[in-house]
C-alpha cells in the first residue's frame, strides 16, 4: 500500500469528524444545524462502494455518538443510522459492482429515504416532536442531501483517481 492510499483511507474519517464539528457549531451558534444537509451518509455511503476498508463499523458508531452528544440528539441514532447505511450498501454489493453513476445515485437516494423513515420513527417513540415537524425538518434535509450528491460524487472521484495507486483503486 503506497503512503498516498494511506491517506485516502483516512479521508473518510478525518471528512466525517470535521462534517461533524461543522455541523454541531451551525447547530450551536446559529441553529441550523438541524437544516443542513446529512453530509456525513453522502461521505459514508461513497466510501463504503468505492472503497469499503476505508469505513469501519466501530469507527461509525463512535462518531455517530459524538455526533449526537455534539448536537443533543438521543445518543445512539446517529450510530443506527450510520451502521444501517454500511449495511445496506453491502447488500447491495451485486448492484454497485459497476460503479455507475445512474445506479450508484438511485441506490443513494432509495438508501436515504430508508434512512430517514427510520430515523423519523425513532424520533416519534423517543420524543414528544410532532410528526408534520419532523417530515418538513427530513424533507428539507433530504433535498438538500440528494442536490450535493453529485458534485461530492465527482469531487470525491477525482481525490480517489488522483491518490490511489492502481492497485490499491481494485476493491
Amino acid at each position: 500500500m503506497h503512503r498516498s492510499s494511506k491517506i485516502v483511507h483516512i479521508i473518510p474519517v478525518f471528512l466525517i469528524v470535521v462534517l461533524v464539528i461543522f455541523e454541531g457549531s451551525y447547530n450551536s451558534l446559529l441553529y441550523f444545524g438541524k437544516y443542513t444537509p446529512f453530509y456525513e451518509l453522502l461521505i459514508i455511503f461513497y466510501w463504503a462502494i468505492f472503497l469499503p476498508r476505508s469505513v469501519p463499523v466501530i469507527m461509525l458508531i463512535l462518531v455517530g455518538v459524538f455526533r449526537d452528544f455534539l448536537l443533543i440528539n438521543p445518543i445512539g441514532i446517529s450510530s443506527i443510522s450510520f451502521v444501517f447505511l454500511k449495511f445496506l450498501v453491502n447488500q447491495q454489493e451485486v448492484l454497485v459492482k459497476d460503479r455507475s453513476f445512474p445506479t450508484v445515485f438511485m441506490l443513494f437516494v432509495i438508501s436515504i429515504l430508508i434512512i430517514c423513515i427510520l430515523n423519523i420513527l425513532i424520533l416519534m417513540f423517543l420524543s414528544d416532536t410532532p410528526i408534520i415537524f419532523l417530515m418538513k425538518l427530513f424533507s428539507f434535509r433530504i433535498s438538500a442531501t440528494l442536490g450535493l450528491y453529485i458534485p461530492m460524487h465527482f469531487a470525491f472521484n477525482f481525490i480517489r483517481e488522483r491518490m490511489l495507486s492502481k492497485d490499491d483503486a481494485q476493491i
